[in-house]
């Protein structure tokens, strides 16, 4: 098994910006698919965790993955508020449909 950045393996930078997509894309299919806004907060969470200890350097790989880790961040965030007021919404139309009838 080859390490990480040695000899044809992946770049930590690399490996690190993969890894961040890939728990970016469960956050979002935990919404999708489940509604679990809890399992994506803790996501979010990990994210700003690894978006506020690298924006500290300034070397280019360290940018690349604040970038991919604040837009992940980002995204993940719209999608918790946009299933939170849509679930909201719901209830309330439910809870309006059961007054008038």
């Amino acid at each position: 098994m080859l390490m990480a950045g040695v000899a044809g393996g992946i770049e930590h930078e690399n490996w690190a910006v993969i890894m961040i997509c890939v728990s970016s894309l469960l956050g979002i299919l935990a919404i999708l698919i489940r509604q679990d806004v809890i399992f994506t907060a803790v996501i979010v969470w990990a994210l700003w965790g690894i978006y506020s200890k690298q924006s500290i350097s300034t070397d280019e790989a360290s940018q690349i993955v604040t970038t991919f880790a604040k837009y992940g961040t980002t995204m993940l965030m719209i999608d918790i508020l946009l299933t939170v007021i849509g679930r909201r919404t719901y209830f309330n139309m439910l809870k309006n449909k059961q007054q008038l009838a």
